[in-house]
C-alpha cells in the first residue's frame, strides 16, 4: 500500500495546478516592468524639466508617457519616449490628475461630454480652452495620440473651468492744441477686461486705437516654453528665418520650432534645452532678414534634434 500510495501522491502533485513541492516557489510570477505602447521599456526614474518621475507622467501630454532613454544625469533624451500601456495587467503606473467632467451646450457638438486632457496646436488642455474661438470650448473626441479631431468640439456651460481668460487692451488717445500758446497736451488712458467667454470693447473718445501683437513669437510648450524665439538661428548648418518644422518625433505632423539661445555667430546653443515649440502666430511663420554672414538652406533631414 505504500509503494502504491507514493507514485500516486506524486502523480497528483506534478500534474495539479494547484500543487507545488516547495512552497517557497510561488505558482506565477507576475512581471512588474512597465512597457510602452510600441513594446520599449520604460526607464525609472527619469527627469523631465528638472522634475523627477517614477511614474508614467502627463506632463505636456494628454496621455501618460515615459521616457525609453535617459542621460547620464537621468534626464530624458529628446526624442526618446513613448506613451505607457497602461491597463489592469500592465505593470505601468501613471500620476493622478484632476479633470472636470463637463458636457456642452452648444456648438458643432452640443449635449457632448468633454474630453480632457486634450491636445490643441501643441498645447495641452485639462480644462476648456478658448484659443481661436470666441467662447470657451472643450474637445469631444480625440486620436489616438489624444489630439484634437477637427470638428468635434462644443462650447462648455459657465459651470466648467476655463484654461486662460480672454483678455482685450483698448488704448484711447485724446489730443487738445490750445492755439494761444502751441502747445499740445496728449492723455492716454488705458484699461482692461477680462472675461471667460465674450469680451466687449466700448470706445467713448475721439480715437481708439486697439494693441496688437508686438511681432514677438512665443514659444507654447517644450523645454524652453514661454521664452521668445531668436531669429535668425543656425542649427546644423542650416539658417532659419522663421519657425522650422519639427522632423524628430514625438510631436504631432506640423509642428515647429525654434531657438530661444544663439551664440555670437548666430547658431542655436545646444544639448542645454534652448528651444521650443511655436504657436500659429503670424510672428512665428513671417521671415525676418537674415544677419550678415548668415547662410539660409532647406531643411536636412536625418540629423540630431535640438536638445
Amino acid at each position: 500500500m505504500k509503494s502504491f500510495m507514493t507514485p500516486l501522491m506524486l502523480a497528483v502533485i506534478g500534474s495539479g495546478s494547484c500543487f507545488r513541492v516547495d512552497s517557497r516557489v510561488p505558482l506565477q510570477r507576475v512581471p512588474n516592468s512597465c512597457v510602452t505602447l510600441t513594446g520599449k521599456t520604460c526607464v525609472f526614474p527619469f527627469k523631465y524639466k528638472d522634475v523627477e518621475y517614477y511614474q508614467c507622467t502627463y506632463a505636456d501630454s494628454p496621455l501618460a508617457w515615459c521616457a525609453t532613454e535617459t542621460d547620464s544625469s537621468g534626464n530624458v533624451i529628446t526624442g526618446k519616449w513613448d506613451d505607457c500601456s497602461v491597463s489592469q495587467i500592465s505593470g505601468c503606473t501613471q500620476e493622478s490628475i484632476t479633470v472636470p467632467s463637463c458636457t456642452t451646450t452648444s456648438g458643432p457638438q452640443s449635449g457632448q461630454a468633454c474630453v480632457f486632457p486634450f491636445r490643441y496646436k501643441g498645447k495641452v488642455y485639462t480644462e476648456c480652452a478658448t484659443e481661436d474661438q470666441s467662447a470657451a470650448w472643450c474637445s469631444t473626441e480625440v486620436d489616438v495620440g489624444g489630439n484634437f479631431v477637427d470638428g468635434k468640439y462644443g462650447f462648455c456651460p459657465s459651470t466648467c473651468p476655463v484654461n486662460g481668460a480672454i483678455t482685450s487692451t483698448t488704448t484711447t488717445t485724446t489730443s487738445t492744441t490750445t492755439s494761444s500758446s502751441a502747445v499740445t497736451s496728449t492723455t492716454t488712458v488705458t484699461t482692461s477686461s477680462t472675461t471667460t467667454a465674450t469680451t466687449t470693447t466700448t470706445t467713448t473718445t475721439t480715437s481708439t486705437t486697439t494693441g496688437s501683437s508686438s511681432g514677438t513669437c512665443t514659444t507654447t510648450s517644450g523645454p524652453a516654453a514661454g521664452q521668445a524665439c531668436v531669429f535668425p538661428f543656425t542649427f546644423s548648418g542650416v539658417t532659419y528665418n522663421s519657425c522650422a518644422e519639427w522632423i524628430y518625433g514625438g510631436q504631432p505632423s506640423g509642428t515647429t520650432w525654434c531657438s530661444t539661445k544663439v551664440d555670437s555667430s548666430g547658431v542655436h546653443v545646444n544639448n542645454e534645452g534652448n528651444y521650443g515649440f511655436c504657436p500659429t502666430d503670424s510672428a512665428c511663420t513671417t521671415s525676418v532678414a537674415p544677419k550678415a554672414g548668415l547662410r539660409s538652406g532647406a531643411v536636412v533631414f536625418n540629423r540630431a534634434p535640438p536638445a
